[in-house]
């Protein structure tokens, strides 16, 4: 079985490629510059961000296909993850393989009012957003690998972020959490940060696994959230401002002071609660993060009683 979905955020291929091993399907990406200069990917107008995404070198583990190729090939099913190329994908694929359904997927806040979703059919969802009009649609929450925190033992009293490009409201409040916990283990990643991008998927997996909480400061929230829900599988709990994620995905796990602890009360006493929390004793929570996301987020029975139906329906 053969995929194709577009590319604009690796953890999202790479859940793609975990849902095909469970399908027995092999996802491709597309590949060469004729892709953007034929706006059939143009989630960026810039034409080095293009080739970051459609070059050879960035991503050689996502196998790729020229355009021509794409045309010329018969696929399942096309996956497409980004509004600005689904109307230029749907209208593609309708003239070479009008029988091959065009799934979008939502991994962002997007309102299924908007023009260019008139046509979406098909929807893999991992937001809270409702999508009334489309004839199958499903929920779930996008796979990623977990390492075991044995190979990673957790480091005490360390704090990690990783976003690119932070607002200055983000950066002042990781520093101002900083400066109210000193000795402890403070590092930030992602482009326009001290660290700088992990390009590692390694590096990215042991951070989950081996720092003792998270730093998730995003005014706008995260459609899905694969960082929160990578520290909560492994076992690691997430500071955030609860005001940014009441109505997103990630409500579904945010248990205060269990998995969550909410910066919206403040820095200060922030830092008391993780302190109770770190050094354990009688602040251990009953129950841990990564019992709480197997309740509401685990893979096998997402694709028993979600995916797998929702694939053999239009299939």
């Amino acid at each position: 079985m053969k995929i194709l979905a577009d590319l604009h955020h690796d953890d999202l291929f790479r859940s793609l490629q975990l849902l095909g091993d469970r399908m027995g399907a092999t996802f491709y990406r597309p590949k060469g510059l004729e892709w953007f200069e034929n706006t059939f990917w143009h989630i960026h107008r810039g034409r080095e961000t293009a080739e970051q995404f459609l070059g050879p070198v960035t991503y050689p583990d996502f196998p790729g296909i020229s355009l021509e190729e794409a045309q010329d090939t018969k696929w399942d099913a096309v996956v497409v993850s980004h509004f600005a190329n689904l109307q230029p994908w749907q209208g593609l694929f309708a003239k070479c393989q009008p029988d091959t359904p065009v799934i979008l997927q939502v991994g962002n806040n997007w309102n299924y009012n908007l023009e260019c979703f008139e046509a979406a059919d098909y929807v893999l969802n991992s937001t809270a957003t409702q999508w009334p009009n489309a004839k199958q649609h499903v929920r779930y929450h996008p796979e990623f690998r977990v390492v075991s925190s044995f190979d990673n033992p957790t480091m005490p009293r360390s704090v990690y972020s990783v976003n690119h490009y932070p607002t200055p409201e983000a950066a002042i409040t990781f520093e101002k959490l900083r400066e109210q916990l000193p000795g402890w283990k403070f590092d930030m990643f992602g482009c326009g940060t001290e660290n700088g991008h992990l390009t590692s998927r390694d590096q990215v997996d042991k951070n989950a696994a081996s720092y003792q909480f998270l730093f998730q400061h995003k005014a706008g929230g995260d459609g899905y959230g694969f960082n929160i829900h990578r520290a909560w599988a492994h076992n690691t709990p997430v500071i955030m401002d609860y005001n940014h994620y009441a109505d997103k995905m990630a409500a579904m796990c945010m248990v205060d002071r269990q998995t969550s602890f909410d910066l919206s009360i403040g820095v200060e006493r922030v830092a008391e609660q993780i302190k109770e929390w770190s050094d354990e004793g009688d602040y251990m929570p009953r129950i841990t993060p990564v019992e709480i996301w197997k309740q509401n987020c685990c893979p096998d029975y997402e694709w028993n009683n979600k995916l797998k139906p929702f694939f053999e329906a239009i299939l």
